[in-house]
């Protein structure tokens, strides 16, 4: 379980949620660049809206992820 307690997740945190919702709908497992998602996160720590910080994880995730 994720603690909302905090102003981020963490990036294994993020993996976990991203191979939970590739189990539930389907797609391809597996991460390209581990790198991308770490630089992802600490980039989406620099920003002060959740919409900021959404956006940048998700950029992240989905560069990390295509092939």
């Amino acid at each position: 379980m994720i603690s909302m307690e905090t102003d981020h997740l963490s990036t294994d945190e993020i993996i976990k949620i991203y191979d939970e919702i590739i189990k539930d709908s389907g797609g391809h497992k597996g991460i390209l660049n581990y790198g991308n998602v770490d630089f992802a996160v600490s980039q989406m720590k620099s920003r002060r809206t959740i919409a900021g910080k959404v956006a940048v994880l998700l950029f992240g995730i989905i560069a990390s992820t295509l092939s």
